[in-house]
């Protein structure tokens, strides 16, 4: 009896030693509160506040070693008035192993420095963590990390107006970082309590070391719902985020018609035009735009599409398309926010609750894309004016969310484009996911001859001509998540008349079922810190029940020492129907390197060789496949940095012919002077469609929004007039000037 009762008391005491584990982890941070005037946000700890609040420290190493102790100590402070949450890192080190440059916001490069992050996860429902990101010099990157796809996406499209101020010290550096309340969704109430989690990258014997403030179970699919410790804020100010932002574009253009002119410049064009935003509610906030300027800064980075049959995705990169937009992400291209690509008038409605999400976005376009997929090509054409609105409503549980969608489009050439969909996330225990989309989609033709081809695809010529019709796709994924194997069954159809006129269906007519294994591991040895294999299988037939598709796929990569990496990928198609011709083992191979071993240089190399067809042949032929991409970033200075790139591609017909050969040099020079202005010079010369440019640019960018710049386009491309050859590289016969002015003013 005796015996009994003691497993019975070691049994307890076991229990109750794990719950208080469980308790210690879960422990509520109740935050200081000060007033908005006794910090100030310079990377000085130097005001007393900061020495009354409690410090955390960020105790586990999660990448290489799997949650062991920090090897460097970082520790973290967390204050709040009425209107913003303030964080401090003060992270310790050798000055000498820091790394760190002078940065504009989300500028590529940022990740290859030292960095502190901070997730926070406003509504403790892992839909997402808002993750502001700072370097040791005060330069910032913020995105949105997302619970969507089969474990977690990056979304750094978006943006949100907070202050950082960074400073290496003897012995490390110190970040400090102001966080708006407005700036934040959150529930309508003046006490909140925020899940937060916060994180440190650096560099130590040429490997990149991640410590966080907890744990991360690698066993556990869902990233984000491991962003769990609890932090307090009373009495806080509800303000709303009120808005007005208006802007000035101005360009001229010139161009010489022959050899012999110069260039001839026309008058000025000039663009007014006026944002709005407003905060209905702290968690509803509506979103207008009258004669919107959706202008890029910068150039795409063009992309070799010689060999393509499908349009080819561009980066969204216009700030109208940042804030909200994750409600609208899909593993369906339904929605493609480029497809709305000049209005007149847009808006955005979002409302975020604990358990919900609703969004509308309406547009007048000026000038529409109009795009017909296919089983093996896409078409498409330019229309006049379109109108479209899109509706988004998502249910959210602690391990699901399912969501419904509707999109209309309708011409002013009397068509229309409507789908209507279900979708869903399911979560079952740590390592299950069930991914789900069924859409369905009424079509009416606009009538036009932006396209015209007399061939007839499923019932329908390719002609817009006012015809009728009706399609659906279906999405299906199951897959599982441990620290060592991942693996994905995936089901995908798409009807063939299936269409997204706000999205871009490239492909139809489709049925695909793929199933992957992987394999990774973390040994975190002295040379080698990582490796994975994978295989895939993708089966796929048409609504005819045709075999289009076999498909093997095997994959390698290793991490290295010196902060390098190299990947290897194997595509053999054993079985290929294109366009009614059938091939047999297609195989390419593909390498890719990749290395950094210090702040001064980062380098990467693809090669890509083997069996591909010539997509777009009247009567596809295979041929020998050359494609090579090379890239090599130097961060000369804290402030100066060149990237040269070279990317080439060659498909060969016989021993002295091609179906395409050529190359897109590009080289981008780029100057900060500060956090917020730099300069930049960008040349690329692109020989498979004979074009150079020059682009240079100066710009200020304080914020995310308020925005001046100024710069021009100088080209060379071939004269309009075929009797005159082309000219040389720099004598420029396209020339573009122009500046923007846009400035954020709160209400």
């Amino acid at each position: 009896m005796k015996k009994l009762l003691k497993y019975f008391n070691l049994k307890i005491l076991i229990f109750l030693f794990i719950l208080s584990k469980g308790l210690i982890s879960q422990e509520l941070f109740s935050v200081n509160k000060i007033d908005h005037s006794e910090i100030q946000i310079d990377g000085y700890l130097s005001e007393n506040v900061w020495s009354n609040t409690k410090v955390l420290p960020i105790g586990f190493e999660v990448e290489p070693a799997n949650n062991k102790p920090s090897k460097r100590e970082t520790f973290v402070y967390v204050l709040y008035s009425s209107k913003a949450i303030f964080i401090a890192y003060h992270a310790f080190d050798e000055p000498k192993n820091l790394r760190a440059s002078v940065r504009s916001r989300d500028q590529r490069g940022f990740w290859s420095d030292d960095a502190i992050i901070v997730y926070i996860d406003t509504f403790r429902d892992a839909r997402s963590n808002v993750s502001l990101a700072v370097n040791p010099l005060g330069s910032q990157f913020d995105f949105l990390y997302e619970n969507f796809g089969p474990r977690a996406t990056f979304n750094t499209n978006f943006n949100i107006n907070y202050e950082s101020a960074g400073r290496i010290t003897d012995n490390g550096y110190i970040v400090e970082m102001k966080i708006p309340f407005s700036e934040l969704a959150f529930d309508n109430n003046t006490d909140q309590i925020w899940n937060m989690r916060f994180r440190r990258r650096y560099y130590s014997g040429g490997i990149l070391h991640e410590n966080s403030s907890q744990k991360i179970d690698r066993d556990n699919l869902c990233l984000i719902c491991q962003t769990t410790d609890p932090f307090e804020f009373k009495d806080i100010e509800i303000e709303k985020r009120n808005e007005i932002l208006p802007y000035i574009f101005s360009s001229f253009s010139g161009e010489k018609l022959n050899p012999s002119e110069k260039i001839k410049y026309g008058k000025s064009s000039n663009r007014f035009g006026l944002g709005l935003n407003f905060d209905l509610t702290k968690n509803s906030s509506l979103e207008m735009a009258l004669n919107p300027d959706f202008s890029q800064v910068e150039a795409d980075i063009s992309l070799i599409d010689v060999n393509s049959p499908v349009s080819l995705q561009y980066p969204e990169r216009r700030p109208f398309f940042n804030r909200g937009m994750d409600i609208v992400n899909f593993n369906q291209d339904i929605f493609y926010s480029r497809s709305i690509s000049d209005p007149i008038f847009a808006s955005k409605l979002l409302t975020q609750k604990k358990e919900s999400r609703f969004f509308i976005l309406t547009a007048l376009d000026k000038h529409t894309k109009y795009l017909v997929g296919g089983e093996d090509k896409s078409v498409g054409g330019d229309l006049d004016e379109s109108y479209s609105t899109l509706i988004r409503y998502q249910k959210i549980l602690k391990k699901s969310r399912i969501g419904f969608v509707s999109s209309n489009r309708i011409y002013r050439d009397k068509g229309f484009g409507s789908l209507f969909g279900l979708d869903g996330l399911i979560d079952i225990g740590d390592t299950w996911r069930v991914l789900f989309e069924f859409f369905k989609n009424y079509n009416l033709e606009p009538i036009s001859n932006s396209i015209d081809k007399e061939d007839n695809r499923y019932g329908r010529t390719l002609n817009l001509d006012g015809e009728g019709f009706q399609g659906h796709s279906a999405f299906f994924t199951i897959s599982r998540n441990t620290e060592h194997f991942k693996n994905v069954l995936e089901y995908r159809e798409l009807s063939p008349n299936h269409q997204s006129d706000l999205g871009i269906i490239t492909r139809n007519n489709q049925k695909n079922i793929s199933f992957t294994n992987t394999y990774n591991n973390i040994i975190n040895r002295k040379f080698i810190r990582e490796f994975e294999f994978s295989t895939d299988l993708d089966i796929r037939k048409n609504f005819s029940n045709q075999l289009n598709l076999i498909s093997i796929n095997f994959a390698g990569e290793a991490s290295f020492y010196w902060n390098s990496s190299i990947s290897y990928n194997y595509d053999l198609d054993t079985f290929y129907n294109y366009l009614g011709y059938d091939f047999k083992n297609l195989g390419l191979h593909e390498l890719n390197l990749r290395t950094s071993p210090s702040e001064l240089i980062n380098f990467r190399a693809e090669f890509e060789w083997g069996k591909d067809l010539s997509y777009n042949e009247t009567i596809p032929m295979p041929g020998n496949l050359i494609s090579t991409s090379f890239s090599l970033r130097f961060q000369l200075s804290n402030n100066l940095s060149m990237t040269p790139s070279y990317r080439s591609s060659k498909l060969k017909k016989s021993s002295d012919e091609y179906f395409f050969n050529g190359s897109i040099s590009r080289i981008r020079f780029n100057y900060q002077f500060n956090n917020f202005l730099n300069i930049r010079l960008i040349a690329e010369n692109n020989s498979f469609n004979e074009k150079f440019f020059i682009q240079p640019l100066i710009q200020w960018n304080p914020n995310p929004s308020t925005i001046f710049y100024f710069g021009g386009n100088q080209r060379t491309v071939d004269f309009v007039d075929n009797e005159f050859s082309r000219p040389e590289l720099l004598d420029f016969n396209r020339s573009q000037f122009f500046l923007k002015f846009q400035y954020l003013i709160g209400i």
